[in-house]
């Protein structure tokens, strides 16, 4: 493993533990040990994002080759696939986090607006995690093995 997908695969897993631990502070605050927690839901969330990276990229391929043509296509597919994908990778921790998501609307569209704005601060930070990927790529890291 190459320095630079270690430091992006640590980036994600620093990243994820954080928005683990403000869900915990904002969604549950009555968990004891919340960063012990925090720990181990980001790293399934990290595992997580791998599993779901192989449908991203099914996905993102797809999407891709067929807006050829279109400008800034790279840009539309990353959104068009990154985001709803981490929106539900988040939507599935949040029903580790907060028992008031095991609903089918907690689940898919969040119990509260705090829960709304952690799921998306989840979405943003993810998306910022990919930065120095996208630097060090040269682009949008389309197709790759990690949500």
């Amino acid at each position: 493993m190459g320095f630079g997908v270690a430091a992006y695969a640590g980036t994600k897993l620093i990243a994820y533990v954080a928005v683990v631990y403000a869900g915990y502070r904002f969604l549950a605050p009555s968990v004891a040990r919340p960063a012990w927690s925090s720990i181990a839901v980001g790293v399934a969330r990290f595992i997580m994002g791998i599993g779901f990276g192989l449908v991203i990229y099914a996905a993102s391929t797809t999407l891709f080759t067929s807006l050829s043509g279109f400008p800034l296509r790279s840009v539309i597919t990353y959104v068009a696939v990154y985001v709803p994908t981490r929106w539900l990778e988040w939507s599935l921790i949040a029903l580790i986090i907060a028992p008031s998501t095991r609903s089918w609307t907690g689940f898919l569209f969040g119990t509260a607006l705090a829960d709304r704005w952690w799921r998306l601060l989840g979405i943003v930070v993810s998306c910022a995690a990919d930065i120095p990927l996208m630097l060090t790529v040269g682009g949008l890291p389309l197709g790759r093995f990690l949500c």
